[in-house]
């Protein structure tokens, strides 16, 4: 009797204890794993005010590697190299981004990429005929 509620104290003091099933093994993690896909993209104000301030500026960007870009792929190294972050007056005018997330110019495009990966999030062509 003094075993089970000495138990039923432990228990009591540590809920999380008593949650958890499994059999020891390091299979808990499994089952409250979710992913969760998130779309991040220039809203259409953001799109008139960075247009608005780099509109003189022309767009050197290849099509090849503006393709690549449209279907989520990465900057090659030397590309990563010529990403520029906006100007801190143009950055104030705009949302927050996620912690993850940072925007820049890759040669005449406006793009949005995540800082862990590169990997480019969202790429707004700043002039010429392909309007995102």
């Amino acid at each position: 009797m003094k075993i089970a509620l000495a138990l039923a104290g432990v228990l009591a003091a540590f809920p999380a204890a008593a949650k958890k099933g499994g059999d020891g093994r390091g299979r808990a993690h499994r089952e409250t794993s979710t992913a969760v896909a998130v779309q991040v993209r220039f809203p259409d104000a953001e799109v008139r005010i960075i247009r608005g301030h780099y509109a003189a500026h022309p767009v050197h960007l290849p099509p090849g590697l503006r393709k690549k870009l449209a279907r989520g792929g990465g900057l090659p190294p030397g590309w990563q190299k010529r990403l520029q972050p906006f100007p801190d007056h143009l950055d104030a005018r705009l949302g927050p981004l996620c912690g993850h997330c940072g925007r820049g110019i890759v040669d005449g495009c406006a793009v949005i990429y995540d800082k862990r990966t590169r990997i480019i999030l969202d790429i707004l062509q700043l002039a010429g005929d392909i309007a995102r």
